[in-house]
């Protein structure tokens, strides 16, 4: 959503979970600690992936979204997305919800751009490879979060990365220190 703060978003997401326990007379069902329990005529919200820095992701976590640190790499994630793009004998491999929204980013419905992943498929549009240099094809940074977003997603549900995702090194550099996802 386009100019909305994390902290915004954040209470955005808490309303449309706390949606997840209501039933359809209204009450909350809480199991034996007090905890509610999910709707099992909705769908189960597993766990939030975030590109987010450290420092949005912990303004996550203070607002009780604790958050999964998203896979980023381009190449493999886009193989991964093709790959599931797919046909399997008659069973897509990726499918997409219709009416999930929650709400349309105005500013980009006003200037005619992409507003959910489906409309961002047919605009996404890779860099030109250039004869005189030896480049890596890449898709151009425009228009692409939900994009962004659908590779998240695939790699965290296929298991891409994780072991690079679980190990941190910290590297030593004359006393100055900096953390590695290598």
């Amino acid at each position: 959503m386009t100019g909305v703060l994390v902290e915004d978003h954040a209470k955005v997401i808490q309303r449309v979970e706390k949606w997840y326990f209501y039933h359809d007379d209204g009450s909350i069902v809480c199991n034996s600690f007090g905890i509610p329990k999910a709707n099992p005529a909705r769908e189960r919200i597993e766990r939030y992936i975030a590109d987010h820095d450290a420092e949005d992701r912990a303004t996550l976590s203070r607002n009780g979204i604790g958050t999964w640190q998203a896979y980023k790499a381009v190449t493999l994630g886009i193989e991964a997305v093709q790959s599931r793009m797919k046909v399997v004998g008659d069973q897509p491999m990726l499918l997409f919800m219709r009416d999930v929204l929650v709400e349309t980013d105005q500013e980009l419905a006003n200037t005619y751009k992409p507003k959910c992943t489906v409309e961002e498929v047919e605009s996404y549009v890779w860099q030109p490879v250039k004869e005189e240099k030896e480049t890596k094809e890449a898709p151009i940074k425009l228009h692409d979060h939900g994009m962004d977003c659908m590779r998240y997603v695939v790699c965290y549900v296929d298991n891409i990365g994780v072991e690079i995702q679980q190990e941190q090194h910290v590297l030593d550099f004359g006393g100055d220190y900096e953390i590695s996802e290598y």
